[in-house]
């Protein structure tokens, strides 16, 4: 689709949706920690713009990222989030 949304649902709010968040702001209080990869893996990352790609990395890790492609930028969230799985199974 040109790396155009194709609905007028962001990205945010589909991420929040199946994380089960009621609210967006929920998401963002625990960042990449609601979300599984498997969330990610079932959105096709041209159906969203590169812009939102990394608006979304930045809401949910507080860190501004640039990438060159909007897989980039999903590859990088599911990274974040195995981490955040991992950091949190090494806490137990």
């Amino acid at each position: 689709m040109n790396g155009m949304k194709t609905g007028t649902i962001g990205l945010l709010d589909i991420l929040a949706a199946k994380s089960g968040c009621m609210y967006l702001s929920d998401l963002a209080k625990t960042g990449t920690n609601m979300i599984m990869p498997h969330h990610l893996h079932e959105i096709n990352a041209q159906e969203f713009s590169l812009r939102e790609w990394e608006d979304t990395v930045s809401y949910l890790t507080g860190q501004s990222q640039s990438f060159t492609a909007p897989e980039q930028a999903k590859q990088y969230l599911v990274g974040c989030m195995l981490n955040q799985f991992a950091e949190n199974h090494e806490k137990r």
